[in-house]
């Protein structure tokens, strides 16, 4: 029998890198105003999760557009500091072409990638 949802531990844990993204998804609900999340508070995100989810957890990092993001290698270290090992990355996969960027993240445990690609028609994937 399969097992009944659990909503202290189904809970996802988002990290929000940035609100700036080089794409303007018709879809998107997140609020693009351009700023960084700064480390201090995203070491503060990151000690709240661990606290009260532990470090077992699957870590999403998001945004905007996390991997538009140059310090998006450093934020995974500070999370794997914190006992992070899984993480997920929402990505419109633009970024992922930087020199170093995709090693790196396979480098530190980033095993998954939800990648936000809606059209190969050009007119249709660059529309805002």
């Amino acid at each position: 029998m399969p097992k009944a949802p659990d909503a202290e531990t189904d809970l996802d844990c988002v990290l929000r890198t940035t609100f700036a993204c080089n794409q303007r998804c018709a879809f998107c609900f997140v609020a693009l105003t351009g700023r960084r999340t700064e480390i201090p508070e995203i070491e503060r995100q990151l000690d709240s999760l661990v606290r009260h989810r532990g470090p077992g957890v699957e870590l999403t990092l998001s945004g905007g557009e996390p991997a538009s993001d140059r310090r998006l290698i450093d934020i995974v270290a500070l999370a794997r500091r914190r006992g992070f090992r899984r993480f997920e990355l929402q990505t419109n996969g633009v970024f992922l072409s930087r020199p170093g960027l995709l090693d790196g993240l396979i480098r530190l445990g980033v095993r998954g990638y939800m990648v936000s690609f809606h059209s190969h028609r050009p007119a249709l994937y660059d529309r805002r």
